[in-house]
């Protein structure tokens, strides 16, 4: 007894693209900027930048893949995001990378700010989960940023003495 056939046969072709599974590689070990204390909000003080080493150059310049943020993880202590806000006058563009004023500065509350920002897979969908998960760990890269800031004289010159 045969019964007729309720299947079908499909050829199915699987493009499988690079995951990502090394993390990327910043630019520079270390960075450091210097800013005047009167840096306006939303000034621009730098940017880093880090790339995929196992990907073609005209890939690594779109960098479309990678995000990057302030690591609030670093050395496994946590900061709370309230308390990060409070202590570090700074923000980072999580597309490319660009560090910019977020309040007010001033050389005589604080001389420099030292910090660590990472990068990783924008697949990752937040840096806080991704921290917690150790294979997730392996695909963010961290660097040390230290913001030094200049005193800027803004007081008038004073004579010693009134008359010469």
């Amino acid at each position: 007894l045969s019964l007729p056939s309720t299947a079908t046969h499909v050829t199915l072709n699987i493009h499988i693209e690079n995951s990502n599974l090394q993390p990327p590689v910043f630019q520079a070990s270390f960075y450091e900027f210097i800013l005047f204390e009167n840096a306006t909000l939303d000034q621009k003080v730098g940017k880093i930048s880090a790339w995929y080493p196992s990907r073609s150059s005209s890939t690594n310049k779109k960098n479309k893949q990678i995000v990057y943020s302030i690591n609030t993880f670093y050395d496994q202590f946590e900061y709370s995001e309230e308390k990060l806000k409070e202590s570090l006058p700074f923000d980072i563009d999580p597309t490319n990378g660009t560090i910019y004023v977020k309040q007010k500065l001033s050389k005589l509350v604080k001389q420099s700010y030292e910090f660590y920002a990472m990068a990783f897979n924008s697949n990752i969908k937040d840096a806080k989960s991704s921290l917690n998960n150790q294979n997730h760990q392996k695909l963010a890269a961290n660097v040390k940023i230290k913001i030094r800031i200049l005193d800027l004289n803004d007081n008038v010159p004073e004579f010693s003495r009134k008359f010469y």
